[in-house]
């Protein structure tokens, strides 16, 4: 009976890989404020399904380590504002992004909503540079809510990134 080739016959070997090594990690904590203007966002619908997009400068406040940058990304709302309570919520999606070096970034994702009593929890999903591989949690308060002039939003951070980024071969 003919017999079928091995299932690695006719592929080439992998490369010998390195030995695997031990991740380390490195943990940041940030709070931030983030302000937004018409300037700086797109923001001209405040109804349900309505996206936009931002460029918003952030800054650390409290004493937590020097971090100044942006905020970039878009955000649509899941929940339109209500002229009566004041109330909307969207669900951001943004990088972080260091002024300093802008190789420096880390992302995020989730929901933010426009009553300042309310807080909201975000994950921290990724990041570049010394960010590298971010992973964590984070919260969102607006202080000041006013789409056609000034929005206010106060950021926390807790992530760990790798202390070594993996090595990743070139393309």
């Amino acid at each position: 009976a003919p017999r079928s080739p091995p299932p690695s016959a006719g592929r080439p070997s992998p490369p010998p890989s390195a030995a695997p090594r031990k991740l380390e990690y490195v943990p940041f904590s940030f709070e931030l404020v983030l302000t937004q203007t018409p300037e700086t966002t797109t923001l001209a619908n405040l109804s349900t399904g309505a996206s936009f997009v931002f460029n918003d400068p952030v800054e650390s406040v409290n004493n937590t380590p020097a971090f100044a940058g942006t905020a970039d990304g878009f955000a649509f709302f899941t929940q339109g504002l209500n002229f009566t309570t004041g109330e909307a919520v969207i669900e951001i999606v943004a990088t972080i992004v260091s002024a300093a070096n802008p190789r420096d970034t880390f992302a995020i994702i989730g929901p933010s909503n426009s009553l300042s009593n309310v807080v909201t929890d975000v994950a921290v999903v990724g990041g570049t540079g010394r960010f590298a591989g971010a992973t964590g949690a984070g919260k969102i308060r607006v202080i000041q809510f006013i789409p056609a002039d000034t929005t206010i939003l106060r950021l926390a951070f807790f992530f760990f990134a790798l202390a070594t980024p993996l090595p990743v071969p070139a393309v």
